[in-house]
């Protein structure tokens, strides 16, 4: 079998990509976000952020595979900080933009978005549509705060594909891709956009800016 180096890959062993991280077992390794197991630190960046906030709106697209699977942690991650969380559904930009504008009219405490393949390639659009209903939001991607964003919280994305390369010169050298453990994140970025927090009348605390990688003011 022709050996498969997968990066960013949100949850290879729910997917049937590898029998488990620590023995892939086949002919696919690599890297995995594990974005779903962030999710609990991710909300309580949330609650750092907006103290007196109690629910939260959890984007997701049923077309992710790996979403499914995040709602338990983000039901239990979100109980733990005694917060009630929201589920929606948005396939595509079109989805998304009827489901912002619903959300701007209920004003929920904030908005938490999975990286997603359709809606990540259009990091632009989806954080002006968050800035346009003047919703809270917090992304994976540090590109989202680039765009606009709030804030993002998520695995250093470079590092994803310098680790592909280093799986590559492995597999090349004769080393077989079911010995090689999938590798997992260790290094992550906070960015909080200042703009887009004044915009929205937020506060960012100290203790959040002091641990941003990176501000944007």
């Amino acid at each position: 079998m022709i050996p498969i180096v997968m990066t960013i890959v949100g949850d290879p062993v729910g997917s049937g990509l590898v029998a488990s991280l620590s023995s892939p077992g086949g002919n696919v390794t690599g890297s995995t976000s594990l974005a779903f197991d962030l999710t609990a630190k991710q909300l309580q960046l949330l609650k750092e952020l907006m103290p007196s906030i109690t629910n939260v709106v959890f984007v997701w697209n049923p077309n992710e595979s790996f979403h499914a699977r995040a709602i338990p942690h983000v039901e239990s991650a979100a109980r733990a900080l005694g917060m009630k969380v929201v589920m929606i559904e948005a396939r595509n930009m079109n989805e998304l933009d009827a489901v912002f504008r619903r959300l701007g009219s209920t004003r929920p405490g904030a908005v938490l978005m999975l990286p997603s393949t359709s809606l990540d390639a259009q990091q632009d659009q989806t954080a002006a549509l968050a800035t346009r209903e003047r919703l809270p939001a917090l992304y994976n991607k540090s590109l989202f705060c680039k765009s606009g964003g709030l804030i993002c919280y998520g695995a250093r994305y470079l590092d994803f594909f310098r680790r592909a390369a280093v799986f590559v010169d492995r597999i090349f050298k004769g080393e077989r891709p079911e010995n090689l453990p999938v590798q997992q994140p260790t290094v992550y970025d906070l960015v909080v956009n200042l703009q887009t927090a004044k915009a929205l009348g937020i506060t960012v605390p100290d203790s959040i800016l002091y641990r941003a990688d990176e501000i944007i003011r």
